[in-house]
């Protein structure tokens, strides 16, 4: 470039004015939407309360489907199946029971559970039916009345071994002790069973010779047509070997059995009648001699369940 073209351009251009600073151009931002406040956990709550009272709902109402159905049983003469399992046994006449089963449960309890909407699922309202025949099962004997209702009753689906190992785990701890009560107990119930059946009448007669087994079924079929549960000598005997009462009021049981079988069956006063009647008397007295730990409410004497009053009565001369 020549002399005269950089002179034209500097008289054009101020080379010793200060620069020009860029200007940054502001980029526009978005507007901001104002802030919204919305409860989505709370509707979630809300709706989540819905469905579980919804659920609880339909298990309180299968859940009384079932237990009516339990209730309602009936065997083939029309006979009630659950009346012996409405409510638990009584805690002074069978104490033993609380101390073999460790969960006590009736119909009459699940009853009042289903009627609050305690029960979460209906799986936990079987498991209370269940459990409540499992224990009648364990605490009764084999050939019960008792033991083959709550059998027909009882039908777990899956988890009543599972419920059983539960159980196990729980009555382990006093095994140990239970085992010696009951052959204590045993040894007690055998001798006053042999005293029992040693009762003789005035004339020198064994009274429990036609009591010691049961009668013929052939011959005598009317028997047992009219007596529901027949019971012997003999067949409380093997009881008492296979050590399979749990409680004296269990043997106790059957033993009254025998006797009001006899004066069922038996017209009034006859040799028979008169027999089961005189050991029915001779059986409270050698009951009303246990130990406490053992006693049965029925044979002790009354007087020894009057409440003391601490006071010593003195004789006036």
């Amino acid at each position: 470039m020549s002399k005269r073209e950089l002179g034209k351009l500097a008289s054009v251009v101020d080379v010793d004015a200060p620069r020009a600073k860029r200007r940054r151009e502001a980029v526009p931002q978005e507007e901001k939407k104002p802030d919204v406040d919305v409860d989505v956990t709370g509707e979630a709550n809300v709706k989540r309360e819905q469905e579980d009272t919804t659920k609880l709902e339909q298990v309180k109402e299968q859940g009384l489907k079932l237990w009516h159905t339990v209730k309602d049983a009936v065997d083939k003469d029309g006979r009630s199946l659950s009346a012996d399992f409405f409510r638990l046994p009584n805690k002074r006449m069978y104490p033993d029971y609380y101390i073999v089963i460790k969960k006590p449960i009736a119909l009459d309890k699940i009853k009042s559970h289903l009627d609050a909407g305690e029960y979460q699922s209906l799986l936990t309202v079987k498991n209370d039916l269940e459990q409540c025949f499992r224990n009648a099962k364990r605490y009764n004997l084999k050939d019960s009345q008792i033991f083959n209702d709550a059998k027909f009753l009882h039908v777990p689906e899956g988890h009543d071994e599972e419920l059983a190992l539960e159980d196990g785990h729980e009555l382990r701890d006093g095994i140990d002790d239970e085992t010696k009560r009951r052959k204590a107990m045993t040894r007690l119930l055998t001798v006053r069973l042999d005293k029992l059946v040693a009762k003789k009448d005035d004339d020198g007669n064994t009274l429990s010779n036609d009591f010691m087994e049961l009668p013929n079924r052939k011959i005598w079929a009317i028997y047992y047509k009219t007596i529901s549960r027949p019971m012997s000598f003999e067949k409380i005997y093997k009881h008492l070997k296979r050590k399979e009462y749990l409680s004296v009021a269990q043997f106790a049981q059957d033993v009254e059995l025998v006797f009001s079988n006899a004066m069922q069956f038996n017209e009034d006063h006859t040799p028979l009648w008169e027999a089961a009647r005189q050991l029915k008397e001779y059986f409270a007295r050698l009951m009303s001699d246990l130990p406490p730990p053992y006693a049965v409410l029925q044979y002790t004497p009354k007087d020894s369940q009057r409440p003391s009053n601490g006071k010593i009565k003195l004789k006036v001369p």
